[in-house]
């Protein structure tokens, strides 16, 4: 009976090896994943940046200009 258990055991072992390493290999996609979403998000706010001050930089100058011929 002690002869079965071990290659039995062996087995368990080897399974669970192969089902930690495919949920590392699982977890490493959902990683590279999020980290290449965060990339394009972080993108996208410092195109928005840019944009709103760029905004703000006209508003400004038209302000300006206004008081200058109003006031």
């Amino acid at each position: 009976m002690v002869a079965l258990e071990v290659p039995q055991l062996r087995f368990a072992s080897e399974a669970e090896a192969v089902n930690k390493d495919r949920r590392v290999k699982s977890l490493q996609a959902a990683l590279d994943s999020s980290m290449s979403e965060f990339q394009k998000l972080n993108k996208d706010f410092d195109a928005f940046k840019e944009h709103s001050t760029n905004l703000l930089a006209q508003e400004k100058d038209l302000n300006q200009k206004l008081r200058h011929i109003i006031g």
